[in-house]
C-alpha cells in the first residue's frame, strides 16, 4: 500500500489531481458518479496479473483481486479526490479526462462482470497469437 500512497502523492504533486478535480467540477461529477471505477479497474488489473502468470507458467499464490480491491477501497474511502488520484495512477491525464467525460459507459457493470469480460477478451486475443 505504500506504493499506492507514493503514487497518490506524485499525481497530487504534479498538479494533475487539481486539473482533473476542476474538470470533474465543471462536468458536475460527484463521488457517486465515479465510485464504481476504481473497483472495475482493479478487477481488470488483477485479471491481467493472473493472465500474465498463467502465460509465463508462474505459480503465484497471491490473491490479485484482493490486493487490487484493497487499493480501490482506499481510493474510494478518500472521496472524489481519492478516486481521481487513483485514476491518474492508472492512466495518463488525457485518459482520465476521457473517462470523466463518459463515466456512465461502465456504471452498470460490477467488478465481477468486468473481470469476466477481461478474461474472455484475453483468451480470445490469445487465439490469434
Amino acid at each position: 500500500m505504500t506504493v499506492l500512497v507514493q503514487e497518490f502523492e506524485r499525481v497530487k504533486g504534479n498538479g494533475s489531481v487539481d486539473r482533473m478535480m476542476a474538470l470533474a467540477g465543471e462536468l458536475g461529477l460527484t463521488e457517486a458518479d465515479l465510485a464504481h471505477l476504481p473497483h472495475q479497474f482493479a478487477a481488470e488489473i488483477a485479471e491481467g496479473c493472473i493472465w500474465d502468470g498463467e502465460q509465463h507458467g508462474v505459480v503465484d499464490d497471491a490473491d490479485w483481486h484482493a490486493i487490487f480491491r484493497a487499493e480501490a477501497d482506499i481510493a474510494v474511502a478518500a472521496g472524489l479526490e481519492g478516486i481521481v488520484a487513483y485514476l491518474l495512477c492508472q492512466f495518463w491525464e488525457e485518459g482520465v479526462e476521457n473517462i470523466l467525460h463518459h463515466p456512465q459507459l461502465s456504471s452498470d457493470m460490477s467488478p465481477e462482470d468486468v473481470a469476466r469480460r477481461v478474461r474472455l477478451k484475453l483468451r480470445a486475443d490469445a487465439t490469434f497469437l
